[in-house]
């Protein structure tokens, strides 16, 4: 069962929200993966979902899945846009 499944603790890896341009002059937050060791990691599933209060509603998203098979060494991967609205959600 769940209980009986043992956990490692996530080393050297690392996530970003960074803004990146747009060519209209808006900005986007584009979210990365970093793989931070020396050698590559399989099989990454990450899980999104936000939630939080807009205009006095409690407000969730939908959970989003991605898998990477493969992340190099010292390398960093593309997960997901992060939409303006979607910005004040924890």
């Amino acid at each position: 069962m769940k209980k009986d499944i043992q956990y490692r603790k996530v080393t050297e890896v690392a996530l970003a929200v960074v803004p990146e341009s747009n060519p209209d002059g808006t900005f986007t937050f584009q979210t990365y993966l970093i793989n931070l060791k020396e050698g590559p990691i399989n099989n990454v599933l990450i899980r999104s979902r936000g939630s939080g209060m807009v205009n006095g509603e409690m407000v969730k998203t939908s959970t989003l899945r991605h898998l990477f098979e493969l992340v190099g060494p010292q390398q960093g991967v593309k997960i997901e846009l992060v939409p303006d609205e979607l910005l004040n959600l924890s």
